[in-house]
């Protein structure tokens, strides 16, 4: 094994290896011990023995073997012990020496596995901490193996509890649990007291499964740009192939503070390109309020409000694009202002902070609020995606519409709009109409006082799944401070032990990974992860121990 010669006096490691598991069957036969569970523990050796390594499969956790003593940590021991026969094995299993915390446990090894002939790399541990908990410390392998034996190398060595530094265990054993097929350990990245769960975001869409939202713990998610003034918000996400254009308006970093367009792309919401100007205000005052649509290929819609100037009204504009970049005009103008008929007092409207276009099968529907008769959410119809008529009321709530998404096809099509009330909550209406939405509910309030005041709401969809939302939110009731934060709709995941439950509030970075808060640094218990209704169990873990830094993957839907 490279980097490590163990010195078993007059054995070679593979000659060693073979010897043990030849002796081991004829302790255990391989038909006396079950495929799955704790497997027995028949033979076992170890680097130095203070006390015997045959008390590691006895039974007796207050029988203790224990390697030599020394006066620093910085020295190396190991244990090997085997089992009757070849097993499929995805976890290791330790009980410490313990008092009032585990004596002699190291705080960095490596564990190995036997194929029979060498001694094949699993996993290694640095910096694992001391536990105060007493019992069993349950490590899941990377992946299942087939193997014979256990091998434990300790290269930091724990104390004792009287100023020596040792390595020592009651018991060791190894086995396999279908358990932990479903949550995959991925390694451990170092992080103080949190564990990151991946693959949790959420499944297909499902209306009654909205219930699960954490919010994304870069706080803001799009920050403003520096230098100038910072009031960003209104997002507007739309998937591009690979690709997710997220356009928003504001004071982007300006010092002017007219309202301008803007974009970053993201391929994971882990990084974020730079922020690019998409539509200037020219001689505008301001442009905001974005509603971008990509209908096909080399077609692109986008709607925002507009103001002259300030004894002006709100107005709605919509332009085209090939690309989602280049828009047409690519500022404020007068041709790209949309035409209404039909609509009581358009001369007179006040369109501001909710222009929302929706397209299909060839028509355009665009749902507005009008704050000079601010009276439910009216909508109007466009073929061409310039000149509208009138349609009627879509909700009869007082709400400011901010997103209208689809799902799915044909008769079983749901859709989902999202509104804001400049306040503390998200509201949403889920149903299978375009005309007549049902009563809104709140989807989510805010998080702390950051987003206390919510401007605007954008969907993180690409029609088959809801992602999450993006939001414009601020500290303040002035509505000039807001910045753009997320927050993902997500499976619901749990740790409990004896004495803890973590997971009731956690953050996430990203649609499909919860960073879990852990208030130690090491704890053994179990994972339970709910769908994103919060309440349907999908999968309860085996008892496992986990710590601060440790990376998870569900290996369900």
């Amino acid at each position: 094994m490279p980097g490590f010669e163990p010195n078993y006096g007059r054995f070679s490691v593979a000659t060693f290896l073979k010897s043990a598991a030849i002796t081991a069957v004829a302790l255990m036969p391989a038909y006396a011990m079950a495929q799955s569970g704790d497997l027995v523990v028949t033979d076992a050796h170890a680097s130095s023995e203070l006390w015997p390594a045959s008390r590691l499969g006895d039974g007796d956790a207050n029988t203790v073997w224990s390697s030599s003593l020394h006066a620093d940590a910085a020295h190396q021991e190991w244990i090997a012990y085997w089992f009757g026969g070849f097993y499929d094995i995805n976890y290791v299993k330790f009980r410490p020496r313990h008092t009032q915390t585990a004596l002699g446990f190291p705080t960095d090894f490596k564990l190995y596995w036997s194929d029979g002939s060498t001694w094949q790399f699993a996993s290694s541990y640095s910096d694992f901490p001391v536990t105060n908990q007493d019992g069993w410390i349950v490590l899941p392998l990377p992946s299942k193996v087939r193997a014979n034996g256990i091998h434990v190398v300790a290269e930091s060595l724990g104390t004792d509890g009287v100023g020596n530094y040792v390595f020592q265990m009651g018991e060791a054993t190894a086995g396999y649990d279908s358990g932990f097929e479903g949550l995959r350990y991925l390694g451990n990245n170092g992080a103080s007291h949190v564990n990151e769960i991946r693959n949790v975001g959420s499944g297909a869409y499902d209306p009654a499964k909205l219930g699960n939202w954490n919010f994304d713990i870069r706080r803001p998610f799009i920050a403003p740009k520096p230098g100038g003034d910072a009031n960003i918000y209104a997002p507007s996400v739309v998937k591009n192939g690979g690709t997710w254009n997220i356009y928003f308006g504001g004071w982007d970093g300006t010092t002017d503070r007219h309202d301008r367009i803007s974009i970053v792309t993201t391929e994971d919401f882990d990084t974020l390109s730079p922020h690019e100007k998409m539509i200037d205000s020219g001689s505008y005052l301001h442009v905001n309020n974005p509603s971008a649509l990509r209908i096909g290929e080399g077609l692109w819609r986008m709607c925002y409000t507009s103001i002259k100037d300030v004894n002006s009204l709100n107005r709605t504009m919509c332009v085209p694009s090939t690309n989602g970049v280049n828009w047409s005009p690519s500022q404020a103008s007068a041709t790209a202002l949309i035409g209404m008929s039909g609509y009581p007092g358009w001369t007179n409207a006040d369109v501001n902070g909710g222009n929302v276009l929706y397209h299909a099968d060839g028509t355009y529907l665009l749902y507005f609020v009008d704050f000079k008769n601010f009276s439910g959410v009216p909508y109007a119809a466009s073929t061409d995606g310039k000149n509208f008529y009138y349609q009627g009321k879509a909700s009869a709530d007082n709400l400011v519409i901010n997103d209208f998404k689809s799902f799915g096809n044909g008769p079983a099509k749901q859709y989902l709009a999202g509104f804001h009330l400049n306040n503390d909550r998200i509201w949403y209406s889920a149903g299978q109409s375009v005309s007549q939405f049902t009563p809104a509910k709140t989807l989510f309030t805010h998080y702390d006082q950051a987003d206390r005041y919510i401007t605007s709401v954008g969907f993180v969809s690409d029609g088959s799944r809801l992602y999450g939302a993006l939001y414009g939110a601020g500290a303040s009731g002035t509505l000039a401070e807001n910045r753009i934060f997320a927050a993902w709709l997500q499976k619901k995941v749990i740790f409990e032990s004896e004495r803890t439950r973590w997971g009731d509030i956690e953050s996430a970075r990203g649609p499909d990974k919860i960073v879990l808060h852990m208030s130690n640094s090491v704890e053994t218990g179990r994972y339970s992860i709910y769908d994103t209704d919060g309440t349907t169990l999908l999968y309860r873990s085996p008892v496992m121990t986990i710590r601060s830094g440790d990376i998870w993957q569900f290996a369900g839907n």
